[in-house]
């Protein structure tokens, strides 16, 4: 029979090591819309394909990449500040929640320099979670302390934000809004979510470990 303590230590180090790796599965959502965009090319859509990174969002460690700040007009949403803006994310699939990341958005100014332009990148936004297909959503969370003006240079480096886990969620909203003090437009280069595990399947992993462990100890 093995050894209890050894039983425990295994199960402590499968713990650990599924929770330094369970933030590995980054969401992309399958749809974004926002209440405006400035044109159909600076959409909603822009922040969740890809456009502006680096590797594209496919090298397989996209919290690596980088977004581009080229003043190209197709990597990034740009909407009126002159509305409020409601940005909605589905996720295709229920999956729990933990932690956002945002690639904000410096484009800089006409000649070349930052911190004109980037004003428009966003500084703070509440964030709130349906677990229906976005019939109904949870009370907002906030969300602070994103760099943007006279903080970032291009290129963009993902910032992350991590809140209580969420669970069955399907559908994510950003509202509430807040730039760096441009007057008319908001900005954003790149947005994705990213999963916990449910503990039932943390259980199992644990049980199995303990059982394949047994297997051999006989």
């Amino acid at each position: 029979m093995i050894d209890r303590r050894n039983i425990a230590f295994l199960a402590a180090g499968l713990m650990f090591v599924f929770a330094m790796t369970a933030q590995a599965a980054i969401i992309t959502p399958t749809a974004a819309t926002a209440t405006s965009s400035i044109s159909t090319d600076r959409n909603l859509t822009e922040t969740i394909n890809g456009d502006g990174l680096s590797g594209g969002g496919t090298s397989g460690d996209i919290l690596a990449e980088t977004h581009a700040s080229t003043g190209g007009t197709t990597d990034y949403w740009l909407g009126t500040k002159s509305v409020t803006q409601v940005l909605d994310f589905d996720l295709g699939d229920a999956t729990n929640v933990e932690a956002v990341h945002i690639w904000n958005y410096d484009r800089g100014s006409d000649d070349g320099t930052s911190g004109v332009w980037d004003k428009r990148a966003i500084a703070s936004f509440d964030i709130a979670f349906s677990t229906n297909g976005g019939a109904n959503y949870s009370t907002p969370i906030s969300i602070t302390g994103l760099l943007g003006f006279n903080d970032i240079d291009p290129p963009i480096a993902v910032q992350t934000f991590t809140f209580a886990a969420q669970t069955g969620v399907t559908d994510i909203q950003i509202t509430n809004l807040q730039n760096f003090g441009d007057g008319s437009w908001y900005g954003l280069g790149e947005i994705r979510f990213d999963t916990v595990p449910e503990p039932a399947t943390l259980s199992l992993l644990v049980i199995g470990a303990i059982g394949l462990a047994r297997r051999r100890r006989k």
